[in-house]
Formats: structure tokens, C-alpha cells, sequence
């Protein structure tokens, strides 16, 4: 998780906005631009907060498989992201390699975490039909 922080939202977003304050040159474009982050964060954070607080209200079996894989899921892409800005600094040439794929290598990062969030779900609507059929037979 910490080399997660460092290397993709502390130093990321400082250095999205030191260029965009270069590119753009003004203040009241990066004061923009971060209000736009600020507001996307608070967004995405919110919508974080209401799923998580639908599996807690649920607290069942289905939503246990489901925050399970989704903590599985962003722990692993977290260590990789981690273990390629590791890298980064242990192999010089993989700076170039990264920034060249920079595109590709955000939209795996949201694939990947997009697929665990339906895979979450199919598992966990999966588990909780399987653990209603034995009550309803049972009736």
C-alpha cells in the first residue's frame, strides 16, 4: 500500500499538476484542474462508500466473497503497480518502457479492477442463492 501511495497518487498527481501549471501557465488553470480532482475523488470515494456500506448492512455470506475478492484484487494490482515503480528505480530503461505504455498500462489498471467488481458480484449473488436454496427446500 505504501509504495502504492508513493508512487502513483503522491508523486502522480504532484506531477500532473506541476505540468499543467507549466503547460497552462497559470495559477487559476492548476487551482482548476485540482478542483476537478478533488471533485472526482470525493465522487469516486462517495460511490466507494455506498457499495461498502451495502455489503456491511448485508453482512452475509455473499458480501464476505465479495469484499474478499475486491481486497484481494486491489492488493494485487496495488504490489504490482508497487513492484513497477520499484523496478523503475532498480532499471533505468523501464522509465521509457513505462512512459511509453503509460495509456495502456492506467487502462489494465482499471480493467483489472473492473473485472474483479463484476467477478465480486457474480460470486457473491452466486453464494447468496446457494445459501437460500437449503432454507427454501428446507420449508
Amino acid at each position: 500500500g505504501m509504495l502504492f501511495a508513493l508512487s502513483f497518487d503522491t508523486i502522480t498527481q504532484a506531477a500532473l499538476f506541476a505540468m499543467a501549471a507549466n503547460r497552462f501557465g497559470g495559477v487559476t488553470e492548476v487551482l482548476l484542474l485540482a478542483g476537478c480532482f478533488i471533485f472526482g475523488m470525493m465522487l469516486t470515494d462517495g460511490l466507494n462508500s455506498v457499495w461498502v456500506t451495502q455489503l456491511v448492512r448485508r453482512a452475509d455470506r455473499s458480501a464476505a466473497i465479495a469484499s474478499r475478492i475486491m481486497a484481494t484484487a486491489v492488493g494485487v494490482v496495488s504490489l504490482a503497480i508497487g513492484g513497477l515503480t520499484l523496478f523503475k528505480l532498480v532499471l533505468p530503461s523501464l522509465e521509457a518502457w513505462t512512459d511509453a505504455r503509460g495509456l495502456l498500462i492506467g487502462s489494465g489498471v482499471v480493467a483489472a479492477v473492473t473485472l474483479a467488481f463484476v467477478a465480486a458480484m457474480l460470486a457473491g449473488a452466486r453464494a447468496g442463492r446457494s445459501h437460500l436454496a437449503p432454507t427454501i427446500a428446507a420449508e
